[in-house]
């Protein structure tokens, strides 16, 4: 634990909550004697990568709208910049 917090910068109890915080959604789980591994269940990674895109999406959609941007003028924005490459 305390080589994978000094890995990542920060405190051992900071890694260690956030790997609980995995467990928690099923991210990763363990096994007593041989520790901790990502999921290998296609369904959880899949149902998590979307609600984090939605988070991102979400966040995105309220910045555009706070520059002035209407939801029209979002989208056809995005396909310019998909289109751009």
């Amino acid at each position: 634990m305390r080589d994978l917090a000094a890995e990542a910068g920060v405190n051992p109890n900071t890694m260690q909550r956030a790997l609980a915080e995995l467990e928690h959604t099923g991210l990763l789980y363990s096994q007593r004697t041989a520790g901790r591994f990502v999921t290998d269940h296609t369904e959880q990674i899949t149902k998590k990568r979307k609600e984090l895109a939605m988070e991102q999406i979400h966040i995105f959609l309220s910045s555009m709208k706070d520059m002035g941007y209407t939801a029209e003028e979002t989208v056809e924005l995005i396909r310019q910049a998909i289109k751009e490459g």
